[in-house]
């Protein structure tokens, strides 16, 4: 027999550090984000908030609780059984639940949180009378330090009995830190980038550049697969994808340009094009999935010339992580398995990348381009690849 849950319990944990019309505006914005993740599932669900929790009532409260475990802001959920504050009908509650999880000597401890400082029993008080009626009625034994089932209840205006947590990504609701232009080549780096952007709450653009003839057509499926997994995170938002060439800017730097720099150059390119892109798309910021001294192109002296070719922050997520930081993430969060799938290499990278050149030679490099036709030309030919 199933645990009859008729809710969603939801955490959070930095949101409640704001001040209060702060606080209020990023709990809004977080219910509203849950309830977009829900409607775009078509998980039927009430929304209501209490003092450091958000309460989403539903006739499907587990799948809304795996739902509402992957947005942003949300630190954990736990599908609820939910009853009036009162002691006996939370011990009514709590012995259902335990009896679907706890038999003769399974291991048992009873979590209780009085939100609500008017309940007049200690959460202690709450903890030794539960728990004793789960012990008489099952033949559990209490084990406080490392129990195999824990019975929760959260005291608030209800009481909440939970017998499981799913853990959320934590954060800041999608929405409340602004809006950026992400550099998202659909390698390993870039969705992980992009992702650590979003969890600090900031809504995301993605543009991807399409190196062809130096890049095979598959890189651009790819990129499109990768996007649609970040997509799914995007609730209370609608991401987009867009596409511009660059071939003509690789051929142009290959032809006329020291070969040694073509990297740089190429990375300054991207650079320009996607401050262009953010003005137009109201971002303020670009994002880079650029890890320090990973590549020839992301040395010290190479990441200081590509970021002087904007004149709006370029934020790097990935800038202290190592490969193995960052493949860990890509696949807790879905994208490594796409990233990986098809092997696609530039072949417009030298033989022998400069890894340190001076500004003078960027400089001078640039000097015998028309920057800004070459700019032009791939805004002119920008595409939006729809993602739902």
């Amino acid at each position: 027999m199933a645990p009859a849950y008729d809710s969603v319990l939801v955490r959070y944990g930095e949101l409640s550090l704001k001040g209060p019309l702060v606080r209020r505006k990023f709990e809004l914005r977080l219910a509203a984000n849950i309830g977009d993740c829900l409607k775009r599932a078509e998980v039927d669900h009430v929304i209501s908030r209490t003092r450091g929790r958000i309460v989403v009532g539903t006739s499907q409260p587990m799948r809304a609780s795996e739902l509402v475990s992957k947005v942003f802001g949300v630190v954990s959920a736990s599908p609820t059984v939910s009853v009036p504050p009162k002691i006996e009908a939370i011990k009514e509650a709590a012995l259902q639940l335990a009896k679907q999880r706890i038999v003769q000597h399974t291991f048992f401890r009873v979590d209780t949180n009085r939100g609500d400082k008017s309940f007049p029993m200690s959460s202690q008080q709450v903890n030794v009378e539960v728990g004793e009626e789960i012990r008489r009625e099952t033949g559990g034994k209490v084990n406080l330090e490392s129990p195999s089932i824990t019975i929760g209840i959260d005291v608030r205006h209800k009481a909440f009995i939970f017998d499981q947590v799913l853990k959320g990504p934590g954060g800041l609701p999608l929405g409340t830190a602004g809006k950026a232009i992400s550099l998202f080549s659909g390698g390993i780096d870039s969705p992980v980038a992009t992702y650590l952007i979003m969890k600090r709450g900031c809504e995301v653009v993605l543009l991807h550049f399409d190196n062809a003839p130096f890049c095979p057509a598959r890189s651009r499926d790819r990129t499109v697969k990768v996007a649609r997994v970040l997509a799914s995170y995007a609730c209370g938002s609608r991401m987009k994808l867009l596409i511009a060439p660059l071939g003509h800017c690789l051929s142009s730097f290959i032809d006329d340009c020291p070969r040694g720099l073509t990297c740089t150059l190429c990375k300054r390119m991207m650079t320009r094009i996607a401050e262009r892109v953010a003005n137009l798309q109201g971002c303020t910021a670009i994002v880079s999935g650029s890890s320090l001294a990973q590549v020839c192109s992301q040395t010290m002296q190479n990441l200081a010339l590509t970021v002087s070719a904007s004149c709006i922050p370029v934020l790097m997520p990935l800038v202290g992580f190592d490969k193995e930081e960052i493949v860990d993430i890509a696949e807790r969060i879905g994208t490594y398995g796409e990233s990986t799938g098809v092997a696609v290499t530039c072949t417009a990278t030298p033989r022998y990348p400069r890894t340190a050149p001076t500004r003078k030679e960027i400089e001078e490099a640039e000097a015998g381009l028309d920057i800004e036709l070459m700019v032009k030309r791939s805004l002119d030919r920008i595409e939006e690849v729809e993602l739902a």
